[in-house]
């Protein structure tokens, strides 16, 4: 993408809101920590009637040690809509590079937003805001690069979940951290399936020996051998008093943590941002080399 088409866009959805680019703050760390750059964070505490949600917290940490550049992305809206009646929560990890993810970020917040005020269903309005920001692509430089999208949509007690790719989101409550959300890997048997069925190849897990993901946004010339932008989504209840905890992040977390290591963390943890300064930290020391970000919304 040339820069002047690169500065339009940026242009253009500067103005969105749940972008957290311009609120983060540069913290310097410690000289004893096991990371390599300052983390990048936002948090904020929510009073407000219409909503469940107490507080939230993005952090992110590029990981400078095994990266150059920063592709994941986080942006937050906990008033989507009038008065907190909708929050929208999303992580975004590019590869290939960033225009892809730059783009997404700005666009999808728009998207679902006006899906959801011409009253359609929310499952819909997902579904419909994922294929048109994919289909848009299509007039940008995407054909080898792209993004995951796992978006993450409250209203009322409904907490829905959709995503492309492999950041993973969960509920985490006094008993368990499920799982909520399905990864899109070339590997896994029926995205396989699928990818050969359209004449794609897999090799070493990958598609056509190069993108290991079975579902992206972007990603042009792989969507000519099964991989789609259509997500999975779900839908789980909120019980006040009971659920504690929505986390998103990228895989950059997923490569060394699994569910049990979050419910354990989950349970020494004062709030939603000392639970994500905790869960990239815990990254970064067990020797994650990629790219670290996450969203945790508390509900206590």
């Amino acid at each position: 993408m040339n820069s002047n088409v690169n500065q339009n866009i940026n242009n253009l959805f500067s103005s969105l809101s749940g972008s957290l680019g311009n609120s983060f703050t540069q913290v310097p760390l410690p000289t004893n920590t096991v990371s390599y750059q300052s983390n990048k964070y936002a948090s904020t505490t929510i009073n407000n009637q219409n909503t469940l949600i107490k507080s939230f917290s993005y952090q992110e940490n590029k990981n400078l040690k095994y990266r150059q550049g920063m592709e994941d992305v986080g942006t937050t809206d906990p008033s989507l809509t009038t008065d907190y009646k909708v929050s929208l929560f999303c992580i975004y990890d590019g590869h290939g590079g960033t225009d892809v993810v730059n783009f997404v970020k700005g666009r999808m917040p728009q998207l679902i937003k006006t899906n959801l005020s011409n009253m359609l269903p929310i499952d819909t309005s997902l579904l419909n805001s994922f294929s048109k920001v994919d289909d848009e692509l299509k007039f940008y430089d995407s054909d080898f690069t792209g993004c995951t999208a796992t978006v993450v949509l409250l209203e009322g007690s409904d907490l829905y979940c959709a995503n492309v790719g492999d950041s993973k989101a969960f509920l985490i409550n006094s008993t368990q951290a499920l799982q909520i959300i399905t990864d899109h890997k070339a590997k896994d048997p029926e995205e396989a399936k699928r990818i050969l069925s359209s004449g794609g190849t897999i090799t070493k897990g990958r598609v056509n020996g190069q993108l290991i993901l079975s579902r992206t946004l972007g990603d042009l010339n792989a969507k000519k051998n099964g991989v789609i932008s259509t997500p999975s989504i779900s839908m789980n209840s909120i019980t006040k008093g009971e659920t504690k905890y929505c986390l998103i992040a990228s895989d950059g977390v997923w490569d060394v943590v699994d569910g049990y290591m979050l419910f354990e963390m989950s349970k020494g943890v004062k709030g939603a941002e000392d639970f994500a300064k905790s869960l990239v930290k815990t990254a970064l020391e067990k020797g994650s080399k990629d790219n670290i970000s996450c969203i945790v919304i508390s509900f206590i």
